[in-house]
């Protein structure tokens, strides 16, 4: 499988606060170097953006509730819990104002949390974040379209009344049909809601999904995702 971890995790020490303005534009490299050097340090939030199906709730296991972790996780899956502060907007946050003021707020009460999505954000796109704040590490589990689409999920209930171990061929058909089918993380990652149209996508859609891919701390593959966490220390 494929891991991407960011140069120089060990690199240059914290920043300053979150939302102080550079007096120069950093690169990649240093942003996340700085980035998870404040999460080191106590004073940064882990995101996950949990696609549903693309091991959120492994990752939120495994890293959201670690044991030597300086603060907790949310209760509900990592998504939500009973410390929610009143200073978040929902999400995604939009803008550098508001995702320094929203990070700074809920890294105080936790460590991880994580932001699931089924199809595109109520709030608008995630590219809109400020994933350049010092105050944020941000992870994203990608996994392949196919297995995706074969994995277990309650839809196969809600849909058709039975699992897929009883389709038919053309509830098979049905399935394939269905937006579920449809470039279901690209439709969440995209940069507005006109994603998607199966074959007939725009290219815009997925060079705007790279993009936004690109901004975020860690990129890790389902198919090696042990391996990733353990890279993530």
């Amino acid at each position: 499988g494929h891991l991407s971890i960011p140069a120089g995790t060990r690199g240059p020490a914290a920043t300053g606060r979150s939302g102080d303005a550079p007096s120069r534009t950093p690169d990649r490299a240093s942003i996340r170097a700085a980035q998870i050097a404040n999460y080191r340090g106590g004073s940064a939030l882990v995101i996950a953006l949990h696609i549903t199906h693309h091991g959120g709730t492994t990752l939120c296991r495994a890293v959201g509730r670690a044991s030597d972790a300086s603060r907790p996780a949310p209760s509900l899956s990592c998504n939500y819990g009973s410390r929610w502060p009143r200073e978040d907007p929902g999400r995604p946050w939009i803008g550098a104002e508001e995702t320094a003021r929203a990070a700074a707020a809920l890294g105080a009460a936790y460590h991880f949390v994580g932001w699931e999505f089924r199809g595109f954000p109520g709030r608008g796109a995630l590219g809109g974040t400020h994933w350049e704040d010092p105050g944020v590490v941000s992870v994203v589990v990608l996994r392949d379209p196919l297995s995706r689409l074969l994995a277990g999920t309650g839809y196969f209930g809600h849909r058709f009344g039975y699992g897929p171990e009883r389709f038919t061929r053309a509830d098979w058909w049905a399935y394939a049909r269905s937006a579920q089918t449809d470039n279901y993380a690209l439709r969440i990652l995209a940069a507005d809601r006109g994603c998607c149209a199966g074959a007939d996508t725009e290219r815009r859609h997925l060079e705007a999904a790279k993009a936004l891919i690109s901004r975020t701390t860690y990129v890790l593959d389902l198919a090696c995702l042990e391996a990733g966490i353990r890279a993530l220390g």
